[in-house]
């Protein structure tokens, strides 16, 4: 799905979850904030994301994760996942890493520790 291709309504909403500032093509904006995304995902891929990562937290909250709702094991399996979908992805569908938070953080409820 090419951000190009989506409605106005839509390029705003994402925008606004993400908090991606834009003066008047919000698509422009979410390409570049998307593309960021894409490109650290890669890196990390390269790195082998290990759970002694000093920033995991704000990988996780960057991805649309509240990290001190979950466990640390929760996490790294998010962003295990977000990775492997990441790595899957062609520049084309860049997209869609815009739409995953939504996708993956609701897919399970957290397990609240008290």
């Amino acid at each position: 799905l090419d951000i190009r291709h989506l409605t106005r309504r839509h390029d705003k909403l994402l925008a606004s979850y993400h908090r991606v500032w834009y003066v008047m093509f919000p698509y422009k904006h979410l390409e570049r904030y998307a593309n960021l995304l894409w490109r650290m995902d890669q890196a990390l891929l390269r790195e082998n994301l290990n759970h002694e990562l000093p920033n995991l937290a704000a990988i996780s909250v960057q991805r649309g994760l509240h990290h001190g709702v979950y466990s640390e094991a929760e996490t790294v399996t998010y962003l295990q996942t977000w990775l492997n979908i990441s790595r899957e992805l062609k520049y084309k569908d860049i997209s869609l890493l815009l739409h995953l938070p939504l996708f993956l953080a609701n897919k399970s409820l957290p397990v609240y520790h008290q």
